[in-house]
C-alpha cells in the first residue's frame, strides 16, 4: 500500500497530520521502555513530507538499517554553511541543512529514525523511498534558538 503524494506534518506527539487534510491523523505508538525513552533524543519539533520517490529512490531495506545503525542517544551538529550528509547505509543516505538566525542546529537521533520510518511509512512504494521536508530544531552559537533545518532521503 502507498500513501497519496502531499505534504505531511510530522508533529512531537508522534503523529502524522495531512496539511491538506487536519482530519486525518496517523497515530504512532511507542512501546519503549522508560530507559529507552531517556535515551531518545529529539531535538527537533514538526516537519513538512514531501513525496521525492522514483524509480531511482534508495531501497527502503537499506533505510531501515540506517534507522536501525543510529539506536540509541546522539545528537548531531549541523551548520548553516550546506547540506550535510549525516549518515548513511547501502543506497540510503540521510541529509540536512540549518538555516536561521544561529551558526548551526542539532538534530537528535529519534528525530532522524522519526522521519526516516514515517517516509517508509507515507510513501513507501515497489521497495524504495525518498522524501523531503522542512522542520524547526533547536539551535545554537552561543543563544538557543529556533533553527530551520530542511531535510533529504536520498539515494547515496
Amino acid at each position: 500500500m502507498s500513501w497519496p503524494v502531499g505534504d505531511w506534518e510530522y508533529r512531537k506527539t508522534r503523529t502524522l497530520v495531512a496539511k491538506s487534510s487536519p482530519i486525518l491523523v496517523l497515530a504512532r505508538s511507542n512501546n519503549a521502555t522508560v530507559d529507552e525513552r531517556a535515551a531518545q533524543i529529539n531535538d527537533c519539533d514538526s516537519s513538512t513530507f514531501v513525496n521525492q520517490g522514483s524509480g531511482a529512490s534508495p531501497y527502503i531495506s537499506d533505510c531501515q538499517q540506517l534507522a536501525a545503525n543510529i539506536v540509541g542517544d546522539g545528537t548531531w551538529t549541523i551548520d548553516t554553511s550546506n547540506q550535510h550528509q549525516l549518515a548513511q547505509y547501502g543506497t540510503c543516505a540521510f541529509g540536512a541543512q540549518a538555516s536561521g538566525c544561529c551558526w548551526y542546529a542539532y538534530i537528535g537521533n529519534e528525530d532522524i529514525r522519526d522521519l526516516i520510518y514515517d517516509s517508509i511509512r507515507l510513501f513507501g512504494t515497489d521497495g524504495r523511498v525518498g522524501s523531503k521536508g522542512d522542520m524547526h530544531c533547536q539551535g545554537g552559537g552561543g543563544v538557543i534558538q529556533d533553527m530551520t533545518v530542511t531535510w533529504g532521503i536520498s539515494h547515496t
